[in-house]
């Protein structure tokens, strides 16, 4: 049954994709993407027959294709443009430089510190500036590369190159690092490495701790992966290897492991917030007023700044005011179940069928692109347009020959799902689904390999 609604849910995103040009008013972008659509079909007509792109590439032309090319790409659209931080990339940016100068994290603790953290690193390393904090993101897109790589090589081995290509030149991880980021190549980094251990731990029950470890620094990066001890529990409960092999035991030692791991990572920050705000914060203050900006009279389901515009001053203040937002949250949506419903189904539509907002925030020097944001606009949604394309056809073709679900595939339909009922709830936005691209670009593969395997077979024979 999961397989089935997985695979139909990509069906589903697929449908978002293609209404959402017309939503938006946007009908000239059917033609390109008609063309990028195409293009799926042909790519996806060649791995049905075993085609592998690079199977003539030395590692080190592979390697240098797919990582280097894309950081010095990176390197060369940051220096080109020099965009200075907007939003809650100014935000965290700031934060960070205040860390570096003061030696103290915001009281207030709006954000999750990881990504302060890791620009306060990089600014001991050089100097506190813009342009480091862009090139400091540059390195972890290269790393969530070779963490697709790791990830498809234990599940499909014979396509981990194309996951891993597809991933560097994916258009909106090279170009997001143009908006000075506040936690997407961080929080992507740890979800690959998450669900890489948790197909390891199917071998090694000892790699579920390194999972654990993954998720508490990604927890720390973006509260949302708190939910990751459901994620794993339900992981390992259904695991398709598990069946016939595993004791309960050997399932009960992996989720141990990884809640060790998760509380180990989170501990040393939950105990300063609990001296900060005298009692327990596990990451930081910001949900309840994130659930209320997508949950009232006034919200699109994107955003809104009405938790935002009562003023605060100490650490309490800021707890008592998260905790008075989430309770509103709870009346809007009890007293208006109907209206709650609509922006639900904005949130789902704006958080799976486009992906292109974010470029906004991408500027020069402080000023506005211009058309120019209309080209990285096109350029990122058809990225996705391609992916939604191919992640539909493969999950259409794996269900009418009933394919068995792998272990990859379960993984990424959890994550998914539960994340999909949290945009769902809480506030939405394209942004949300990008750190789950190299899931689903290393998830993509594993039905073409086993048709590929029985082509060959057939030919054989």
């Amino acid at each position: 049954m999961i397989a089935v609604v997985g695979r139909c849910f990509a069906v589903f995103v697929f449908g978002l994709t293609l209404v959402f040009p017309a939503y938006k008013g946007l009908w000239i972008v059917y033609a390109p993407m008609a063309v990028v659509l195409a293009g799926a079909g042909w790519i996806y007509a060649k791995l049905r027959k075993g085609w592998e792109p690079f199977e003539g590439w030395g590692g080190k032309t592979f390697w240098l294709w797919a990582v280097i090319a894309p950081a010095l790409v990176q390197i060369a659209l940051i220096l080109v443009l020099r965009p200075e931080p907007l939003s809650d990339g100014k935000f965290v940016f700031d934060e960070a430089v205040t860390f570096v100068t003061t030696g103290q994290m915001s009281l207030l603790t709006y954000y999750p510190p990881a990504q302060t953290w890791w620009y306060a690193l990089w600014f001991k390393l050089f100097t506190p500036t813009a342009l480091v904090a862009q090139l400091s993101h540059v390195p972890l897109h290269a790393l969530v590369t070779l963490l697709t790589f790791g990830l498809a090589r234990a599940t499909t081995p014979r396509y981990a190159r194309v996951a891993a290509f597809a991933v560097a030149w994916y258009p909106s991880f090279i170009g997001y690092v143009l908006t000075t980021p506040y936690y997407h190549y961080l929080y992507t980094a740890c979800v690959v490495a998450t669900a890489w251990g948790w197909i390891v731990s199917l071998k090694r029950t000892d790699a579920s701790f390194g999972a654990g470890l993954a998720s508490g620094l990604g927890a720390l990066t973006k509260g949302t992966q708190l939910i990751a001890p459901g994620q794993a529990i339900l992981f390992w409960l259904l695991a398709p290897q598990a069946k016939g092999r595993w004791s309960w035991r050997r399932i009960v030692m992996s989720v141990v492991l990884f809640i060790v791991a998760m509380a180990c990572a989170i501990a040393p920050w939950a105990y300063r917030n609990a001296k900060i705000f005298g009692e327990p914060v596990l990451v930081c203050t910001s949900g309840g007023l994130v659930f209320h900006s997508a949950n009232n009279e006034h919200s699109n389901g994107l955003y809104s700044d009405l938790p935002d515009a009562i003023s605060v001053a100490s650490p309490r203040e800021m707890l008592a005011h998260s905790r008075e937002s989430s309770e509103l949250a709870k009346q809007f949506i009890r007293e208006n179940p109907v209206q709650f419903l609509r922006l639900a189904w904005n949130k789902i539509l704006h958080t799976w069928g486009g992906e292109a907002t974010f470029a906004e925030l991408i500027n020069h020097r402080g000023h506005s692109l211009g058309r120019l944001d209309d080209f990285f606009s096109l350029v990122f949604f058809l990225g996705w347009a391609f992916l939604a394309g191919l992640w539909a056809v493969s999950s259409v073709a794996a269900i009418r020959s009933r394919a068995p679900l792998s272990a990859l595939e379960l993984a990424v339909a959890i994550v998914i799902f539960s994340n999909a009922f949290v945009y769902a709830t809480f506030e939405g936005g394209d942004r949300h689904h990008l750190p789950l691209v190299p899931l689903l670009v290393a998830s993509l593969f594993g039905y073409h390999q086993s048709s590929a395997h029985a082509a060959r077979s057939a030919r054989l024979s």
